[in-house]
């Protein structure tokens, strides 16, 4: 069956590529930085990902490196949100990360995600 994915099976998607059985995770809980959820990953291998999710329609701009270290080694963003037409946006990481709306961005070190 053919179809065209929706926002939510693409950011599954995602997700499921860059935190992987076996990864360390951790996902903090920051009362001053409402309507962003993070999950972190990363493993013995060096692989980082940080998935972030802005669960407001309002815009929002996330500067990772507020939420620790770590993640230097990063230079690809996957974005979607509600400024993408239900794709997936591919960026080159410049510091800070706009997620337009209800979206998700994953910052990574990881190449080769496969979106379909």
């Amino acid at each position: 069956v053919e179809g065209t994915p929706t926002a939510a099976g693409l950011a599954k998607q995602i997700f499921a590529q860059h935190v992987k059985p076996g990864d360390w995770v951790r996902a903090p809980l920051r009362t001053d930085r409402p309507n962003i959820d993070v999950i972190f990953s990363w493993n013995d291998e060096g692989a980082r990902s940080a998935v972030f999710v802005n669960t407001s329609a309002a815009p929002r701009q996330i500067d990772p490196s507020d939420w620790g270290h770590g993640f230097e080694s990063c230079t690809e963003v996957l974005r979607i949100d509600e400024s993408t037409g239900a794709e997936v946006k591919r960026e080159q990481f410049r510091g800070k990360i706009g997620l337009n709306g209800y979206g998700l961005a994953v910052l990574t070190n990881i190449a080769g995600t496969e979106i379909d």
